[in-house]
Order: C-alpha cells, then sequence, then structure tokens
C-alpha cells in the first residue's frame, strides 16, 4: 500500500501535469482547506471552485470569496464570465490570463 507521501507525491505529479496545480498553496488560509483532507490547497481548480461556489450559493462578494483563497499570485475570479462559460473558466487558462 502507498504512504500517504507517495500518494501526496503523485497528486502533485498530476495536478502539475494537468496545469493545475497551485505554486503558493500556503497562501489558501480558508479554514476548510486547513481543517480537511478532502479540500486541498495544491488543487487550483478546487480553490477557483470553492471561490465561485461561495459568491453563487452564498452571495458572498467577490472580494470576501477571494479573501482567503490567494492561488498563483491573483486573486480575481469573474463570474459573470464563468457563468457562461461554464467549467472552462475555472482551470488553468483562466489563471494564466
Amino acid at each position: 500500500m502507498p504512504s500517504k507521501t507517495d500518494s501526496n507525491h503523485s497528486k502533485t505529479q498530476a495536478l502539475r501535469v494537468e496545469g493545475t496545480l497551485n505554486t503558493a498553496p500556503e497562501k489558501v488560509s480558508d479554514p476548510k482547506f486547513l481543517q480537511s483532507d478532502f479540500f486541498d490547497p495544491r488543487d487550483l481548480v478546487q480553490v477557483k471552485y470553492e471561490m465561485l461556489r461561495r459568491v453563487f450559493a452564498e452571495n458572498a462578494s467577490v472580494t470576501d470569496a477571494t479573501a482567503s483563497m490567494e492561488s498563483r499570485g491573483r486573486r480575481t475570479i469573474r463570474p459573470r464570465r464563468i457563468s457562461t462559460r461554464g467549467d472552462r473558466g475555472v482551470g488553468a487558462q483562466e489563471a494564466s490570463g
């Protein structure tokens, strides 16, 4: 059985290959990402999804939603653009501009 360290390395490699590795996971300070094994601050798509979920499901402002989810040095999300493009707006292409 692979160790947790091996599993973490494998996931990091997979995220890197897919272009969805958050290069600054230590900047994610949201409690969900700090207190749960499910939420992974290295997973850029998961971080961006949680920001969007807060805006749409909890009616949080974009500023509030991004405050604890800084990723890749960029704290912007575009809810209007993403709502018309679907999940294509959440991944690496959106993060790179």
